[in-house]
């Protein structure tokens, strides 16, 4: 190939004279000193060049700006690369004669080095036949490199050319500081050389690098069912003497040898879209890394129906037309495929398909296979052709061959006109000719509009076997006035997750042309994406009025037609894409169209997600059936947004998205304790209306015990069983009362605080699970809310307290304490009083707060100090500031009346602890506490006091008295701990730190 240099030179032009010699523009000694600065600049842009290839981009086109050059990328942005000041961009090629040409003008020196020594000899190919070329035999192996032809060079930091007649290189007076971009396979190397003659080289693609190959399971281009990848055939055919074949005067030969091809043409799913294949090398490699040489063409886009000459494909699906391998030695060649193929030992090799471009390698995983197969008698049946034009060239359509795993073994063929009277009247009279070396045919005249003509398919197989005259196939040829030019419109990739919505079965306002899945259950969910309404306008402008008529017709009586391509792997067994074109709906209103895409699991096939398909709706003439225009719409669908989430509710706490917390009511089943908890609170999205209705998707959505413990409880109404105990949301039991609630676990769990593992299951309409990263497994625990409470809730406000210098007692009550629970709500522990001076019972308290007693707070017989009066309280214990235990009882005291007289002397009850007492003299109220213990802490609880307004007497909180013995120093503060116990039996410290006065 000739290469293109396209140079922005750093210093001056080159400039060429006829006898070889060369004369610098300008004397550069006086810009030495800036020389440096704009060479490293010129770098940065390479660099530059180089992030961008890194981020994924390629370049669209490359041409000289001022003196530099300017490349354009695929997202429409450009980088410039600048010259030196002063310098002339240009481009060195090497002209047809063999000279060097600058900017086009020959420069009168040879540019053709002296040829290089012979590599060794290849593998002989095919022997092309005589007259007309045949198809190309393979490719012998390429021999060593001959010595290197001669390219422009830099010597001492100067240009140099290559002068054939001298046999040696001219340097020029042109400093070589230069970038020079040089077109190749794929791209362009663009390199910087310079003034110390020093390069840096990188390649910059013209199309996306290809990131994976995924191979399609059937092959749409030349079968209508499915083909499977694991049952390929590698078809051979013997043909033992040179065949001659074709029309009379345009004849080709078949050379003897045998011939090698794979037995489809295979569809192939690049990924990025942007790659383009073309520029790949494809090859089917055995599992022992040896190429089958199962020969391909060059990869062509494909687009529906049509396959496309530019290097694009806008659903990134691209077709590897099959190709023949000759060998001449046929015996070398059983043998040599026999080991390729491994058919001889039961144990044939898997095969991987493999794209080169450069140093770029991208295979797909071993799982196809081919079977070796020699070819028989093949048999090709035709369409007719229905809607030809004038002027338009058409190849024949194959409507299948016997045997069709077979199909691949026709080499060639070439059309001729049956040869009856009639029809050659009808040729000559509608202008019909055969064109492209009997590969295609056309009419000429318009006379031929409603006529038709039968044309004969001769064809000749890789074995020789020519089938010609009256022995070929035929097929008939019509052509019609109206609706020659299909119009077509293309509409802007869909790409969005697959959000659907329940729709009624009965599909109002969309019509389904390829009809519905009938024999789904009556009660099945059918759910339905639409897409946005896309305007038709462009599409009837360029209709006549006569074809509008048509089209409208076509559309009012349903005489449209949806299919389906694209899906990688998996998708296309079964010929999935029919099916799934079964799922497709359309409505036309206001000159615009909606699709209906529907999702359903009792349907037989579903789209996959993340999958590149293309649509494509044609309307058909009503009486020829034949098309009038198709709207293409490329589309994908990515994973749907999650719709039912976790959400807290006032008892259900999500600690994270993988720890679910249940703080439920005591409930008593048969004597023994369970907490009952509202797990339906941490899933409200579930409900299309709060707690009566669900929403869709809601029966697909299961949970289920992942351990093999088996618990005392329901989940969901149904006992703990162990792994695979499972429930959807659907059995979610919303009740106004605890027992109703259907999840529960007793006690005894709740106090260890066992944590339970959920696996969550959910797929989206029942078709697709959600991802890890959407629904997660969790851990489940009845919690308490005493329990849960952080420490530092659950504590004195003062760090300390001291008692009465003579009686040694300290009272405290809810406004010495914070109390919060785990759910940040406050609690009390003892009876309060209200505005109006009456009592307020702490159980009504703590019910306002959420902190029911009896239910999930404390038993309603629950005192901050327990036990019997006049012994030890049970739940409380004695520590140093150190946390040391300290030998000192606690013994529960008892609370009743106390006097007061005119010497203002309180005298407590007899056999009482502490006293509640009225002074009339001072109108004063509250606590005193009697003669303390000489050796134990007497803790007394005291109820609240109504106020006595009549006497002027204000209400007396609940509290606690703390009284310390004498035996107890000033240089001693003693911490007591208080153990606060709820319904469940799970407890908390409540500390409490006193000490004597000094």
């Amino acid at each position: 190939m000739r290469k293109k240099y396209l140079s922005a030179l750093l210093f001056g032009a080159l400039l060429v004279a006829s006898t070889g010699t060369f004369t610098s523009c300008k004397d550069y000694d006086d810009d030495i000193s800036n020389l440096q600065t704009q060479i490293n600049d010129v770098k940065t842009a390479i660099s530059e060049l180089q992030a961008k290839v890194d981020g994924g981009k390629y370049v669209t086109d490359v041409v000289k700006e001022g003196d530099g050059i300017k490349i354009t990328w695929n997202d429409n942005s450009s980088s410039v690369i600048e010259t030196i000041k002063g310098a002339d961009g240009t481009i060195v090629t090497i002209g047809e004669n063999g000279n060097w040409f600058i900017d086009g003008v020959d420069q009168g020196i040879s540019a053709k080095g002296e040829k290089g020594d012979k590599g060794d000899k290849g593998d002989q190919g095919e022997q092309g036949p005589a007259g007309e070329q045949g198809p190309a035999g393979p490719q012998g192996p390429q021999g060593e490199a001959g010595a290197d032809g001669h390219d422009v060079q830099i010597i001492d930091g100067y240009w140099a050319i290559w002068d054939a007649e001298k046999g040696d290189y001219v340097k020029t007076q042109s400093l070589a500081g230069s970038v020079i971009a040089v077109e190749t396979d794929g791209g362009y190397n663009f390199t910087i050389t310079d003034a110390n003659g020093e390069q840096q080289t990188i390649f910059v693609p013209t199309s996306a690098t290809m990131g994976y190959i995924d191979i399609l399971d059937y092959d749409q281009v030349n079968y209508a069912y499915p083909t499977y990848l694991s049952s390929m055939k590698a078809l051979y055919g013997i043909n033992e003497k040179d065949v001659t074949y074709g029309p009379t005067g345009s004849q080709k030969t078949l050379a003897k040898g045998l011939y090698m091809t794979l037995d489809r043409d295979l569809m192939v799913v690049v990924n990025p879209q942007g790659t383009d294949a073309s520029d790949y090398a494809f090859n089917l490699m055995n599992s022992a890394n040896q190429d089958t040489e199962l020969k391909f063409k060059e990869a062509v886009p494909y687009e529906g129906d049509a396959l496309l000459s530019r290097a694009t494909s806008a659903n990134g699906i691209w077709v590897l037309p099959h190709d023949f391998t000759r060998y001449e030695d046929i015996e070398e060649a059983r043998t040599k495929n026999y080991l390729l193929f491994k058919e001889n030992d039961n144990s044939a090799y898997a095969l991987s398909l493999t794209a080169s471009l450069n140093n770029t390698t991208v295979k797909t995983p071993y799982d196809l296979k081919a079977e070796l197969k020699k070819i028989g008698t093949v048999n090709v049946y035709l369409n007719n052709l229905e809607n030809c034009a004038v002027n338009v060239e058409y190849a024949p359509s194959i409507n299948w061959t016997d045997p069709t795993q077979d199909a691949a073994a026709v080499y060639d063929y070439w059309l001729t006109f049956e040869q009856s009277a009639d029809n050659l009247k009808d040729v000559q009279l509608y202008g019909a000719e055969i064109v492209n070396d009997g590969h295609s045919f056309r009419y000429t005249r318009d006379t031929g509009v409603n006529n038709s003509v039968r044309l004969v398919y001769n064809y000749i197989l890789m074995d020789g076997t020519v089938v010609q005259g009256d022995k070929a196939p035929q097929f008939t040829a019509y052509m019609h006035e109206e609706m020659a030019a299909e119009k077509e419109l293309t509409l802007n990739r869909l790409n969005v997750a697959l959000d659907a919505t329940l729709i009624s079965k009965d599909y109002p306002e969309f019509t389904h042309p390829n009809g519905v899945w009938a024999e789904i259950p009556a009660d099945a969910k059918v759910f339905a994406l639409n897409t946005e309404a896309y305007s038709l306008s462009d599409l009837l402008t360029q209709m006549s009025d006569v074809e509008k008529a048509v089209w409208n017709s076509a559309i009012e009586h349903n005489s449209v037609r949806v299919d389906i391509i694209g899906g990688e792997g998996d998708n296309n067994d079964d010929w999935q894409n029919w099916a799934n074109a079964i799922n497709v709906g359309y409505q036309i209103k206001d000159n615009a169209i909606t699709f209906q895409f529907l999702v359903c699991k009792d349907y037989d096939y579903n789209f996959k997600l993340n999958n590149a398909y293309q649509l494509t709706f044609t309307a058909l003439d009503e009486d020829t059936q034949t098309p009038v225009a198709s709207i293409v719409l490329p589309f994908e669908f990515t994973q749907p947004t999650l719709d039912i989430t976790r959400v807290d509710g006032e008892k259900a706490i999500w600690v994270s998205d993988t720890e679910l917390k249940l703080y439920g009511d005591k409930v008593t089943k048969d004597g023994k304790d369970y907490m009952y908890a509202p797990l339906y609170e941490a899933f409200t999205t579930a409900y299309e209306k709060k707690y009566s209705a669900f929403v869709p998707n809601a029966e697909y959505y299961f949970l289920s015990l992942k351990t093999r413990n088996v618990y005392d409880g329901l989940f969901m109404g149904t006992p703990w069983g162990g792994a695979g105990t499972f429930a959807s949301l659907e059995n979610l039991d919303y009740s106004a009362t605890a027992e109703g609630w259907a999840t529960s676990i007793d006690v005894e769990n709740v106090q260890l605080k066992t944590p339970i593992a959920i696996h969550a299951d959910y797929k989206f309409y029942g078709v697709y699970p959600a991802t890890e990263e959407q629904v997660k497994d969790f851990t489940l625990q009845f919690a308490s809310l005493l329990g849960d409470a952080k420490d530092e809730d659950i504590v004195t406000k003062d760090p300390d307290y001291t008692v009465h210098n003579v009686t040694r007692e300290v009272i405290l009550d809810d406004e010495d304490f914070t109390l919060v629970d785990a759910l940040g709500d406050s609690f009390y522990l003892f009876d309060g009083v209200k505005a109006d001076g009456t009592i307020d019972n702490r159980s009504d308290m703590n019910r306002r707060q959420g902190f029911e007693e009896g239910t999930e707070g404390f038993e309603t017989t629950f005192k901050l100090a327990m036990g019997t009066a006049g012994q030890e309280v049970t739940n409380v214990t004695v520590e140093d500031i150190n946390g040391d235990p300290l030998n000192i009882n606690v013994l529960l005291g008892v609370a009743g009346t106390a006097t007061v007289d005119a010497n203002g002397t309180i005298t407590v009850e007899a056999s009482k602890n502490a006293g509640y007492y009225e002074n009339n003299y001072t109108k004063t109220n509250g606590w005193a506490a009697a003669t303390n213990n000489s050796n134990a802490i007497i803790v007394t609880n005291l109820p609240a006091k109504q106020a006595n307004k009549p006497a002027g007497y204000a209400a007396v909180p609940g509290g606690i008295m703390i009284q310390l013995p004498a035996n107890v120093g000033t240089t001693e503060p003693v911490v007591l701990k208080f153990e606060l116990i709820d319904v469940f039996g799970v407890t908390k410290t409540l500390s409490v730190t006193v000490k004597a006065a000094k």
